[in-house]
């Protein structure tokens, strides 16, 4: 069932938190990331983020579970320089300790504890000694705000399918305990970037994000929808 719901979803590319704030999210990792490092998404849906690594001359690859969008996405950046493969999660295991970082951008929120057990796990065993894992999720979600009704069943769900709420504490705390060293947590707003995508002209984009860097300038208590947390695999 999800992986049919993301297969449908994949149509809309406006849907996909990346396609907004890749370009964002990638200026943001620069500061941790050696030049030209290796990096992989791990559920990286159509590639919005690997198109702003290899724009960063990274090195770049991607894994997800779907197997239409994985040939589609290797098919959108084969021949490019720096682009190294889209891998199902199966081919992945292969390449274990190739990277220098792994990025898990809003995935955390959709995966129960089993799954997410699998994922950090799975995170550790791609990084190299020393490499770094980088994810976002939802800041302080509260989940009953997306919830919908399915007509047929009388079932109400989350409408993005987030089946747990994280806050910097409850994230930090719960790495720590699975392993990993906290580099840096923080609370912010992509959307507040100038390169950040949306609705209209670029020039109305760039307007929307200096609006939006300029309200949460003038207002520190203001919630930040995004929480980052960089960590590294504690030795």
């Amino acid at each position: 069932m999800v992986k049919n719901f993301w297969d449908y979803e994949s149509q809309f590319p406006e849907a996909y938190f990346s396609y907004h704030y890749a370009y964002p999210v990638a200026k943001m990792a620069a500061k941790y990331l050696p030049k030209g490092a290796s990096l992989v998404d791990y559920g990286c849906g159509p590639g919005f983020l690997i198109e702003a690594l290899l724009a960063g001359n990274y090195r770049a690859a991607g894994m997800d579970f779907s197997p239409d969008t994985v040939e589609r996405a290797q098919a959108k950046f084969a021949g490019q320089p720096n682009f190294l493969s889209i891998f199902r999660f199966d081919d992945i295991e292969k390449h274990t300790g190739k990277f220098d970082g792994v990025f898990v951008l809003e995935v955390i929120e959709h995966l129960y504890d089993d799954a997410l057990e699998d994922l950090l796990n799975a995170a550790k065993s791609l990084v190299k000694p020393g490499g770094l894992i980088i994810m976002t999720t939802p800041n302080e979600e509260k989940l009953e705000e997306n919830y919908i009704i399915c007509p047929v069943t009388n079932k109400l769900f989350h409408r993005w399918q987030h089946v747990r709420a994280w806050s910097q504490d409850t994230l930090c705390e719960h790495l720590t305990n699975k392993g990993f060293e906290i580099v840096d947590a923080f609370q912010t707003s992509f959307s507040a970037s100038l390169a950040a995508k949306g609705k209209g002209s670029v020039l109305r984009q760039k307007i929307r994000g200096l609006r939006k860097t300029l309200k949460y300038a003038m207002s520190s208590r203001k919630k930040r929808p995004h929480l980052c947390v960089v960590a590294r695999v504690a030795e």
